[in-house]
């Protein structure tokens, strides 16, 4: 028998959004679910997320699954006030759950603010030694390596995938996915 949660959604109806149609996500992404109500579900969730709405606790568990559902309670409360106050987009939290990396390493979830109302977030999970990141640091961006101290933990996966906060003489940096900035205070 199926109930209201399970019941078809239809193209053109109320759940079915015109800029992302159902038919469309389950082409995209209906192969990973085991069944309709899990499917939609996760259509739902999708467009909560285009809509600029935060996940809920239990919607962001679901998101991770049920092999990560205790780490992604963890680390929710943390990504959940952070979307709040503007640090990460809803997109961003919503990736969170899907990408995993966070739940092997809820200790990278760091970030550090770099404009008025802008932040430089970590979004790997693979720590280097604070000598690898100097290495790193000084090759990319020139700096002198007697002048520079990495602020551990850093973080690097790639040129395009990597978190190092460092200081070179008074100021602070953060080199992030290949993009340097200052630090502000």
């Amino acid at each position: 028998m199926m109930n209201e949660a399970t019941k078809p959604i239809k193209p053109g109806s109320e759940q079915d959004d015109p800029e992302y149609p159902y038919l469309l996500f389950v082409q995209d992404k209906g192969w990973k679910y085991a069944d309709e109500g899990q499917r939609q579900a996760a259509y739902l969730r999708e467009i909560q997320v285009r809509h600029n709405k935060i996940l809920n606790e239990e919607e962001f568990v679901a998101e991770a699954g049920e092999k990560y559902a205790d780490a992604a309670k963890m680390i929710y409360p943390k990504l959940a006030l952070w979307a709040r106050s503007g640090i990460i987009t809803t997109r961003e939290l919503f990736n969170y759950a899907r990408h995993l990396w966070c739940m092997t390493n809820p200790e990278a979830l760091i970030y550090v603010q770099v404009g008025a109302k802008r932040w430089a977030v970590n979004n790997c999970d693979k720590e280097i030694s604070a000598e690898r990141a100097l290495e790193i640091v000084c090759r990319e961006w020139c700096f002198d390596k007697a002048q520079v101290h990495i602020q551990a933990p850093a973080y690097y996966e790639s040129t395009d995938w990597n978190y190092i906060r460092f200081q070179c003489g008074p100021l602070s940096w953060v080199m992030q996915n290949g993009e340097l900035e200052q630090q502000y205070n």
